[in-house]
């Protein structure tokens, strides 16, 4: 089987690539903004529509993983890398008459501001995103839902929520935690700054990532939607406290800047509806 990952050089394309090689009988192609110079990597800019195309005539994958993503906050950029390269692909994917399975990574920042009592989330609730992202990942959905009813692409969406590996980036709660931890062990800082310690999020090791979303490839429905999470809500501050522990730190020496955060501008509490998603596997285990 011919895979392609896009955003291969991405925390979760990275992970995702390397699960995919360990296959057997898996074909594992891949592209990113910066190539990693090694076999099975093949260059393609997905902001440009040409170059989308001559990728998908070039590689005829049987399955695509479009982990490219862009949380740059310019709202023509994000669109682009998020949203239109998402339809080029399933355009090209259609006018070369493919069957390509398309699974395309979303974002629990598609639904914006929830209540608490709002948890947890399913995947139907109505999407109303507050941010450059989250809309720019919303409107990947709807094209989504657009060419699988419409055009009869065989698309799927994966919700991802929020991701723990060892390697995030500095943009993410997460990695800028990890990068503070290590400046604090090398002696380049006194303290760990934080923002907002009091909200709880749904993270989900990669690992675990990358095995739900080859499960929603693999049977998921088209034109659907499917959560990537744990189900479980995290205060922030309880995960940064295990984070510290696993460094041999403790929380004395955060500085925290919850009372800094302006009021309506944080999710207190979001967690995922893993219903959906777990009756995936359910009917997985069933069919051996």
């Amino acid at each position: 089987m011919k895979v392609l990952v896009t955003g291969a050089t991405g925390c979760l394309g990275r992970h995702l690539v390397a699960a995919l090689k360990a296959g057997q009988r898996t074909e594992v192609w891949c592209t990113a903004r910066q190539l990693p110079s090694e076999e099975g990597a093949i260059p393609a800019d997905l902001a440009e529509r040409e170059s989308v195309f001559a990728l998908v005539k070039r590689m005829r994958p049987e399955v695509i993983f479009h982990a490219a993503g862009s949380f740059s906050g310019d709202l023509d950029t994000d669109l682009t890398i998020n949203a239109w390269s998402a339809r080029w692909l399933l355009e090209a994917i259609l006018g070369e008459g493919l069957s390509t399975r398309v699974v395309l990574i979303g974002s629990a920042a598609e639904y914006g501001r929830v209540a608490p009592q709002d948890n947890p989330i399913p995947e139907s609730r109505v999407l109303a995103p507050v941010s450059v992202y989250g809309f720019s990942k919303a409107t990947q959905t709807l094209l989504a839902t657009h060419y699988a009813s419409q055009r009869g692409a065989d698309v799927v969406v994966a919700r991802l929520f929020n991701l723990f590996a060892e390697d995030m980036s500095t943009r993410l709660f997460v990695g800028r935690m990890q990068l503070q931890i290590r400046e604090y062990l090398r002696g380049e800082r006194q303290r760990i700054e934080t923002g907002n310690l009091d909200s709880e999020r749904d993270y989900i090791n990669v690992a675990e990532a990358v095995n739900q979303l080859r499960l929603i490839a693999d049977d998921g429905c088209s034109g659907q939607i499917y959560h990537v999470a744990s189900g479980r809500p995290v205060r922030m501050r309880e995960l940064l406290a295990r984070m510290l522990s696993e460094a041999g730190l403790d929380m004395n020496i955060v500085v925290d800047g919850s009372s800094h955060v302006g009021p309506g501008y944080d999710v207190p509490l979001i967690y995922a509806n893993m219903d959906k998603t777990r009756s995936l596997r359910a009917n997985d285990m069933a069919s051996r």
